[in-house]
């Protein structure tokens, strides 16, 4: 009974400095945790993407296929931050492939998107299935018979 009223407060209160900072906050019918791991995962795409602006002033001495992975990358965390808002397991999948990628390029780094894709697994029944599903249910069929 504690936990659900001091769950409503703190939600009442992130709504309230959400009104009063005049930001609206994504998939209003979605938790709270869902809707800022959405927030946080578009304006880190759109950072990254962002990003790229900066280099025009100083480019780096990396290689041009860093610009395209870094693209690819801003790209894909505004698609999964979409995904979310429309409650897809696809936003599942690709969080599970950028902590898998992240685990070999940034174990450390990669901590938080595998604490937010542990939470999207508890949380999986509150989203629709997705193409991958799909395509796994199908695959597993064949292979059952």
């Amino acid at each position: 009974m504690e936990e659900d009223q001091a769950k409503s407060s703190f939600e009442g209160k992130a709504e309230k400095i959400a009104d009063e900072l005049k930001v609206t906050l994504p998939a209003s019918g979605s938790p709270l945790p869902l809707r800022l791991i959405a927030l946080f995962t578009l304006i880190g795409g759109l950072s990254i993407i962002g990003s790229l602006f900066a280099d025009i002033v100083r480019p780096p001495s990396n290689t041009p296929h860093f610009y395209f992975l870094r693209i690819i990358v801003g790209l894909l965390a505004i698609f999964i931050s979409y995904e979310i808002i429309e409650k897809s397991r696809l936003a599942i999948w690709l969080y599970g492939v950028i902590v898998i990628v992240g685990l070999f390029i940034n174990p450390i780094v990669s901590v938080l998107p595998g604490l937010v894709l542990v939470y999207f697994i508890f949380q999986r029944h509150q989203f629709k299935s997705s193409i991958i599903d799909q395509f796994l249910l199908n695959l597993l069929t064949k292979f059952k018979r």
